[in-house]
């Protein structure tokens, strides 16, 4: 019969090592759920899969949209309001360092 035990160990932090079923499966989700909150999109690809002896090597890599940050959001948003009102003839001048780096941004 095959042995149950698992470990999950992570190559870019060597010290780090996930023993046991139930602490693989507390990694995969909260890994999950880290994803989920800085992306709208994911997707793995396996990269290569090698084995040695009694362990298996997976090499993938996480390809992700990244999420907009809401307060990046928000500030695009008022700047495209202020673009809109240096816009318009007859409001607030367009000149100067402000309103010039306004135009740009």
């Amino acid at each position: 019969a095959a042995d149950p035990s698992i470990s999950l160990d992570i190559a870019q932090l060597p010290g780090l090592r996930f023993d046991g079923l139930g602490r693989y499966g507390e990694f995969w989700n909260n890994f999950r759920a880290g994803v989920q909150l800085v992306s709208t999109e994911a997707r793995s690809e396996v990269v290569q899969v090698v084995q040695s002896g009694l362990y298996v090597r997976v090499r993938w890599k996480l390809l992700l949209v990244a999420r907009t940050p809401p307060a990046g959001e928000a500030a695009q948003k008022a700047i495209q309001a202020a673009r809109g009102v240096l816009d318009k003839p007859g409001t607030i001048p367009a000149q100067g360092a402000f309103g010039d780096w306004l135009k740009s941004a």
